[in-house]
Order: structure tokens, then C-alpha cells, then sequence
């Protein structure tokens, strides 16, 4: 059943990446300041498609409580790596995406991002094979995102986003994707979903709760994001307990 679900994955990621290249060139979910002028950089950006989803599919959906990350966007466009995974098949994507192969390394290559995932992964008590990653745009980003071209993109490839949500049908939702624009049209967000959570010394984290399509949604911060680890811990464990 699972080797199903990863062929609709494909198929979907395929129909989205088609969409990408065919998509008006004036679009502002299009736009990617940071390349410059040169005409390579922009047809790089323009054609790329990073794939993510799950670490391992057979345990994924064999599980009863499945977790999925939602982040913003992959930062590919740089023209100091000389790497070109985004430009690969999405069949050997989906097999070597980021986030299987930073938790299967351990953080070999990022231990920042791995220790901050693993201390949310460990404090909902699940195997790290029972966790999977998506991020919204699909296309790539140069670094810091652009935040109005993020919503842009989310706007204009909202089915698709959707689609994928359901095709991994989680049952709890870690958002890192802030508390702004995007998060609001995706999960719906009003007022009363907002919370403020105080930790460290006074500090206050500002956060979400919510229900979409029956997954439990944690408004999270970023795994990047300035809290040293052992307060990034704190916020979970207290906004899960809300």
C-alpha cells in the first residue's frame, strides 16, 4: 500500500513541476531577486522542483500517529553550490530528499535543524520513520524568504499544496511557516487561534493551535529560528500542552 502512496506522490510532484515551468514569467511567485540578471540563473530557478515527503513510506502509513513538518521553502538557489539536486528526477528526489537524509545522517550535515526536529520528534514520542517533510513552495528560494512571494506561490499552487497534504494524511501538523499571510489562508487561522506562550527569563512566543482536515496543527517556530535548543524544547512542550 505505501509503494501506492509514493507513486501518487510522484505523479503529483510531476503535474506540479509542469505547472511551475509553464507559469507566467511576470508572476510574483516567479519573481527571485537575489539571482541577479543572468538569464542561467533565472531559467535555474525558474525549472527547478525540490522534492521532499516522507523518510521511510512503509512505516509512515503504517503508523497511527504520523507527524508532518510543513516549512516554507528550500534554500537551492545559490550560486555557490554547485549542486543541482532540484533539477534531478523526481524519482531520485523522493528516494534522497533533505530531510531523510539529514535524520538518517543524524545531522551530520546540519546539526542544528536535525537536533531541533528530533527534540519536537522525541517529545511527541514517535519514530523518526513516522515523520515526514513538506515544504510549501516547491520551487526554491535563495535564503532568507521573501515572504510576499511565498504567499504568491501559495495562492497560485494552493490545490496542489492541498493535495499533498491529503496524500500524507497526517494526524499531527508541526507548521514552521510563521503566524502571517501564508499560515492564515492555509489553515484558515482567526484570532482565537493565536496564542502567546512565556518562557526563559519572560520571553514571550507567539504560536497557533488548530484543527485541518482532522490533524492537530502546531503553530511552531521555524527550526532556524534564534531560541537556543533547550527553550525551543520549552515552547514546544508548552504549546502542546495548551
Amino acid at each position: 500500500m505505501s509503494k501506492d502512496y509514493k507513486v501518487q506522490m510522484i505523479e503529483l510532484f510531476k503535474k506540479w513541476h509542469e505547472e511551475q515551468i509553464i507559469e507566467d514569467e511576470n508572476s510574483y511567485s516567479l519573481t527571485q531577486p537575489n539571482l541577479g540578471e543572468r538569464e542561467a540563473d533565472y531559467n535555474r530557478f525558474k525549472n527547478s522542483f525540490v522534492a521532499d515527503g516522507c523518510i521511510d513510506y512503509d512505516q509512515y502509513y503504517q503508523s497511527d500517529k504520523k507527524v508532518l513538518f510543513i516549512l516554507k521553502e528550500p534554500a537551492i538557489c545559490n550560486r555557490n553550490n554547485p549542486a543541482k539536486p532540484h533539477l534531478e528526477a523526481i524519482e531520485n528526489q523522493i528516494d534522497n530528499h533533505w530531510f531523510k537524509a539529514l535524520m538518517e545522517k543524524g545531522g551530520a550535515e546540519d546539526k542544528k535543524y536535525y537536533d531541533r526536529f528530533n527534540s519536537i520528534i522525541e517529545t511527541l514520542g514517535v519514530n523518526q520513520e513516522s515523520v515526514a517533510l513538506m515544504n510549501i513552495n516547491k520551487r526554491g528560494g535563495s535564503g532568507a524568504t521573501d515572504d510576499k512571494r511565498l504567499f504568491a506561490y501559495l495562492s497560485h499552487y494552493e490545490n496542489r499544496i492541498k493535495d499533498e497534504i491529503k496524500l500524507l494524511n497526517p494526524t499531527i501538523i508541526i507548521s514552521c511557516i510563521g503566524t502571517g499571510k501564508t499560515s492564515k489562508q492555509l489553515f484558515d487561522l482567526n484570532n482565537n487561534d493565536y496564542i502567546s506562550i512565556s518562557y526563559a527569563n519572560n520571553k514571550t512566543a507567539w504560536c497557533f493551535l488548530k484543527t485541518y482536515n482532522g490533524a492537530k496543527v502546531y503553530g511552531m517556530y521555524h527550526p532556524a529560528s534564534r531560541p537556543p535548543l533547550e527553550e525551543y524544547k520549552t515552547i514546544f512542550k508548552i504549546l502542546i500542552e495548551k
